[in-house]
């Protein structure tokens, strides 16, 4: 079983606070200013800010490893909280089987951190589509999935382009991961559980893989 709390936008934003060591408040810097040079993003970026920032305002629910619980936000349309659900439950349900924390520290560099976040998040994408697939048929699970990719576009959208597409690329392109880059045909019969093990075992190398599946897969 797993603890369930409805919490407000202040205590998820302590929450993501709080995971956040002084280490990683260093190297957030560090790469705030490598993207700087690169000319990725406006020299007053606050990485750390806007993250805290969008945990505040339009995260809708987490799964919050340390405690084993799921917080869903209090302002969540109604209509939403059953993908909220299915989303956040299979984070908790997989952190049981693969241990999620360990499974990020496996990360040797910030662009294989991105790589294993998809494989988590595209994950969840999985359950949560599968689930409205059998409510509503293959359509609501289209349909969801477009909409789902416009709120979180919206949310992140006065960010600059290149942090846009970091914060995007583990939701939208994750499960198209996990479905061997044909998310709807293989959506009919669900994700095969041996690749899940599998994406766990072996974390994917680079968000490459992520991009062009078939690199990983093949």
């Amino acid at each position: 079983p797993v603890a369930v709390e409805v919490v407000d936008g202040a205590t998820a934003r302590k929450d993501f606070e709080a995971d956040i060591d002084d280490a990683e408040r260093e190297e957030a810097k560090h790469t705030r200013d490598a993207w700087v040079h690169l000319g990725l993003v406006p020299p007053a970026t606050d990485l750390v800010a806007a993250q805290l920032d969008l945990a505040e305002t339009d995260v809708l629910g987490y799964y919050h490893s340390g405690s084993k619980t799921f917080r869903l936000l209090d302002h969540v349309p109604e209509l939403e909280i059953r993908s909220v659900m299915a989303h956040e439950l299979t984070h908790a349900l997989e952190d049981q089987h693969y241990d999620l924390a360990a499974v990020q520290k496996r990360a040797t560099n910030e662009d294989q951190a991105i790589a294993i976040r998809a494989v988590i998040e595209g994950s969840a994408m999985v359950s949560t589509l599968a689930m409205l697939r059998r409510q509503g048929g293959i359509g609501r699970a289209r349909e969801e999935a477009a909409r789902t990719g416009q709120a979180r576009a919206k949310t992140v959208q006065k960010a600059p382009t290149f942090v846009q597409m970091r914060l995007l690329l583990p939701y939208t392109l994750g499960f198209s991961f996990l479905l061997r880059g044909k998310p709807w045909e293989f959506l009919f019969d669900g994700v095969r559980l041996a690749d899940v093990d599998k994406a766990y075992a072996q974390v994917p190398y680079s968000t490459r893989e992520i991009l062009h599946p078939e690199q990983y897969w093949e």
